[in-house]
């Protein structure tokens, strides 16, 4: 019954034509239900916390890989990558105490919306047929964002993901934009590193993997249905 609330919900949202999906800098977002989950269908863009402090911006490589407190870039520290790539954020910035995972609705709370925990992002996979052939079914078709020949995609469940590479956490060097996709969860795996999962544009596969917490990765949003 909670799924039909949902789809109903959707289906009259999309009609009135109102009350967008919505972060605090007024970027909007679409959703799609995949099993018993909702996600947002864009890499997340918010440059701030959800109690309305700015993430900050951190271009000079030498910043981002002492940083330990949360922040976040554009690639190539360009803002031309914001659409449709999102922003990176060092996971920091995800486990950070004020919170990403704020969205709105004509200007009220959306409640559930969530940094994706390990489970979160396993339950997706698994729905999509397990981690050897779920990348297919997620990523984006075509070649107008991802490098050539962008195996075996089929957006089959409208999530579209988006190669918006990475930002190394070693060295600060942006690298991979178009080739590979890094998804952080909110879960640590130790001091350095944190879960997460990463597809590729000659690969159907989503590759479960430990992140190094300074990398920049990007962020998906999730609540249950």
């Amino acid at each position: 019954m909670r799924y039909i609330a949902a789809l109903i919900e959707r289906l009259l949202i999309k009609c009135e034509g109102i009350h967008e999906l919505v972060d605090l800098d007024g970027n909007i977002y679409t959703t799609v239900i995949i099993g018993s989950q909702e996600w947002i269908a864009q890499n997340l863009k918010v440059t701030q916390y959800s109690n309305r402090t700015t993430i900050p911006y951190l271009t000079l490589n030498g910043d981002w890989i002492a940083d330990v407190s949360g922040a976040y870039c554009w690639y190539n520290n360009d803002i031309g990558y914001k659409t449709p790539y999102g922003s990176l954020y060092n996971w920091y910035a995800v486990n950070n105490v004020h919170g990403l995972a704020y969205l709105e609705r004509g200007g009220v709370q959306e409640t559930g919306w969530r940094i994706p925990t390990d489970d979160d992002w396993q339950d997706l996979v698994d729905f999509a047929g397990g981690n050897p052939v779920a990348g297919g079914k997620l990523k984006e078709v075509g070649i107008t964002h991802w490098a050539t020949p962008n195996n075996g995609a089929t957006n089959e469940y409208g999530f579209t993901s988006l190669p918006a590479g990475e930002r190394n956490g070693i060295t600060g060097v942006f690298n991979v934009i178009y080739n590979f996709v890094s998804y952080w969860t909110s879960d640590a795996v130790d001091a350095n590193y944190s879960w997460a999962n990463q597809m590729f544009y000659t690969s159907v596969i989503v590759q479960h993997e430990s992140g190094y917490k300074k990398s920049g990765g990007s962020v998906r949003l999730v609540r249950d249905i």
